[in-house]
């Protein structure tokens, strides 16, 4: 404490007796120090909580007082202390200010969901379909045989764009020695741009 001509030292915080007690006089943090209203006030974080402690210091009051938790301030860092004056002379307001950070984090909200790509659902209209060549392709040793056709339909969708249908059948046809079994039947469509193929029947 410097007294205007030579520097003393302030003696310490008092160690209350008491695991209660130890944990609200001391710090793994700094202090906030600030001169208000005749005293020297102290606030910081207990040991091993976030809570804020509160105490004062006069020459003539005999050191150190009982440390004081603040209620509802809670603090991950050193906080701050601040002594102002308000108002117009004569009426004017001194008073202290606390500033602390607080234990909560700033959580950003989830960003919104891009928006589902066009289905068939969201086709509005559709125009005059054009079917491919069937064409057929065999399997080594002409065990299997596979035809398959392709189809193009210009299609609008329910917002106005236009979308153009595409549509792939598959006929697959394996030999036993029984024959032929029946055909096995495969219909995917496909709603560009942003559209992907699905099976719409069976």
């Amino acid at each position: 404490m410097f007294d205007g001509t030579t520097w003393h030292a302030l003696p310490p915080f008092a160690m209350t007796p008491g695991a209660e007690q130890t944990q609200l006089t001391a710090s793994r943090r700094g202090a906030a120090l600030a001169s208000f209203d005749g005293k020297l006030h102290a606030v910081y974080p207990a040991v091993h909580s976030n809570r804020l402690i509160h105490r004062t210091w006069t020459v003539t009051g005999g050191g150190w007082t009982a440390p004081v938790a603040l209620e509802g301030h809670d603090s991950n860092n050193t906080p701050a202390l601040l002594p102002f004056r308000e108002g117009p002379s004569g009426v004017e307001r001194q008073a202290l200010l606390l500033v602390h950070r607080g234990i909560d984090r700033y959580t950003p909200p989830m960003p919104p969901e891009p928006p589902k790509p066009p289905a068939l659902k969201d086709v509005k209209n559709r125009g005059t379909e054009v079917t491919g060549e069937l064409l057929t392709a065999y399997g080594a040793g002409d065990w299997s045989r596979l035809e398959h056709q392709f189809s193009l339909t210009p299609a609008t969708m329910k917002n106005g764009d236009p979308a153009l249908i595409v549509t792939f059948e598959a006929w697959a046809q394996y030999l036993l020695a029984v024959g032929l079994v029946p055909r096995a039947h495969r219909r995917y469509v496909h709603a560009p741009p942003q559209g992907r193929l699905l099976p719409e029947e069976g």
